[in-house]
């Protein structure tokens, strides 16, 4: 059982190089994945690379001391000529053992590779009795071996860790600025607040009944307030990168499995070449972390909190020793759960008071995740909200309002809670003289369902609660304040806006319109069409409208025709049936209903 005999230091050198090969096992095998399916709903981030071999490599080395601790060779066995080193020797066979069932282990462990948790761990052991029976054969062999491995490995680990820490934000940011051209006088900021999940009927900016939103109510004042916003698409990534380019997804081809590409112009690249330092805080770490391709254009991008929880987490033997030993769930200790309204607040906050060059004009981005399932709320606010009840999370047939209202209530508690950050935020601004100059957009990416045609949730369908969004401006010098445009306005055309209030004019960088334009807010006028669309829709329930496939719609007021790839189609009049209760399909005039048709195809083909 003692086998081998070697110093105290050689095994906790093993025992850290095999956390730092495991480590390098796991996170290979994560990009590899990641490379080859590119679901970006797998929550992946780069800095697995490094945070794997690292963790790994340091907590394997804990417990490599502690059985080097445990399993001395006795005195009467080793004698006085056999001391080497401060400590000791120790018996390299039960050292070795633990140390590469658990190595292995931490490899094979992934769901991914279809071992039931048993067989891996007798696979395991078995691959760890044959690197004990190797360790036990030629003694020069086991020393080259127990030399050169840590050697080879640590340094390797150590690389990594150079390479992320030169990759992380701060770093990045600091190389950016230094790049950027100087920036012309009298330029606004620009402030981006996307409300993730939140549609227009749960405001009370929008219905008074709803008693979500004071600060914004405030807000809205001193701003516009656009009260037919249609987003582009129901859910996020495609709004996101619509919203940020100017061009509908039509032609972004973005989807759960591909990213904004990089060919692609959007308003971060326009604004950071006109010398803004560009900042993005998110919270949505499925589709808006850096790998969706949203972070283009931004030197400073924040998704995945760098906590020593989230880093303790990246590999399976020390998330598993951590989960144990560690409030992981506490902050700053918090792993990979997303970041609430005041987290992403702050962040934002602390990165605008330490910015380099405060003279310089900023445009930062900040996404909110609070709305979006599973609607955590602090109960002081789910309190003020009836009825009361958990939240339904289960998709089920035909769910009416009814059985949603205490989802509905949590989903509002969740609104009512962003609300609270945004008055802080409008307030922290005033407090450092920044409110009067810069231009503030508050909107969402897209709404949420709650039994409306016996649907929950989004992504599902183009019905007004999941593409009828918030919108509002607010920049004092320009935007006239205390106005609602009831006029219906596509999210597309926000970069086009924000390079017109930037500019003075539309210089045509970025397509579309400007929504400021007084020709195009009056009443009067021929309202616009409007197109959303839901392409690829990701294993619909067989009750979804996109069980039939892609979804497309053209919205112009006061009609919403729906329609899918097998040709069913959908047509209400918004203003007699909000509700969108009654399809006039089979009794609208053929005319009206061929002609919304045809500006359908027209938008759905159109290229940037």
């Amino acid at each position: 059982w003692n086998g081998a005999q070697v110093p105290f230091a050689a095994v906790v050198a093993l025992g850290a190089a095999l956390g730092g090969l495991a480590g390098m096992a796991e996170s290979a095998h994560l990009a590899l994945r990641h490379l080859i399916e590119g679901n970006l709903a797998r929550s992946f981030s780069w800095d697995i690379v490094w945070m794997a071999p690292a963790s790994a490599a340091l907590v394997f080395g804990l417990l490599a001391v502690l059985l080097a601790i445990a399993f001395p060779v006795p005195r009467d066995a080793r004698g006085a000529a056999l001391q080497s080193g401060r400590f000791g020797l120790v018996a390299l066979t039960p050292c070795l053992f633990v140390l590469a069932v658990l190595a292995a282990y931490s490899v094979l462990q992934d769901p991914h590779f279809g071992l039931y948790r048993w067989s891996a761990w007798l696979l395991s052991l078995g691959l760890a009795v044959l690197a004990v029976r190797a360790a036990a054969g030629p003694r020069e062999r086991t020393a080259r071996v127990m030399k050169w491995t840590p050697r080879v490995v640590l340094p390797a680990v150590a690389l990594l860790v150079i390479g992320g820490l030169w990759d992380l934000p701060v770093p990045r940011e600091r190389r950016a600025l230094a790049a950027l051209a100087a920036a012309d006088a009298g330029q606004p900021n620009v402030l981006l607040l996307v409300l993730d999940t939140v549609r227009a009927a749960s405001l009370g900016l929008y219905d008074p009944s709803r008693h979500t939103t004071p600060n914004l109510e405030r807000l809205a004042t001193r701003g516009t307030v656009f009260d037919w916003a249609i987003a582009t698409a129901p859910w996020t990534l495609p709004s996101h990168a619509s919203m940020f380019t100017g061009v509908y997804p039509t032609a972004l081809e973005v989807d759960y499995n591909v990213p904004l590409a990089e060919h692609h112009l959007t308003l971060a690249e326009v604004l950071r070449d006109r010398g803004y330092a560009t900042a993005g805080f998110v919270a949505n770490m499925a589709y808006a972390t850096r790998i969706s391709g949203l972070a283009q254009g931004f030197a400073r991008y924040e998704d995945w909190p760098m906590t020593w929880g989230r880093f303790i987490e990246s590999s399976w033997f020390s998330r598993t020793v951590g989960r144990k030993l560690l409030p992981l769930s506490k902050y700053p200790w918090r792993g990979a759960r997303r970041k609430n309204a005041e987290e992403n607040v702050d962040d934002f906050l602390h990165w605008l008071d330490a910015r380099r060059g405060p003279d310089r004009p900023f445009f930062a981005f900040l996404n909110f995740i609070d709305a979006h399932d599973p609607y955590a709320t602090p109960p002081r606010l789910r309190a003020r909200f009836e009825p009361p009840g958990p939240p339904v999370l289960r998709k089920r047939e035909h769910i009416t309002e009814a059985d949603l209202a205490s989802t509905r209530a949590s989903y509002e508690a969740s609104i009512a809670l962003i609300d609270e950050q945004l008055g802080r935020l409008v307030g922290e601004l005033e407090q450092r003289k920044l409110f009067e100059h810069t231009l503030i957009i508050v909107v969402s990416d897209h709404g949420e369902q709650f039994g409306e045609h016996g649907l929950q949730f989004h992504g599902n369908s183009l019905y007004l609660p999941l593409i009828h969004v918030p919108l509002m401006l607010v920049y004092p010098p320009t935007v006239p304040g205390g106005v609602r445009v009831r006029r219906p306005v596509s999210l597309r055309d926000l970069s086009a806006t924000v390079m017109q209030v930037v500019t003075g004019g539309l210089d045509g960088t970025l397509p579309g319109r400007s929504i400021l334009d007084p020709a195009l807010q009056g009443d009067t006028a021929r309202p616009a069409p409007l197109l959303s669309l839901r392409e690829k829709p990701y294993q619909p329930k067989r009750w979804e409208p996109s069980v039939g496939g892609s979804l497309w719609s053209v919205f112009q007021y006061p009609y919403h025709l729906i329609r899918d790839s097998r040709g069913r189609q959908e047509l209400y009049r918004v203003d007699l049936d909000p509700a969108e209760s009654q399809n006039l399909v089979a009794s609208a005039d053929s005319l009206l209903l061929m002609g919304l048709g045809r500006t359908l195809d027209s938008l759905a083909s159109e290229r940037p």
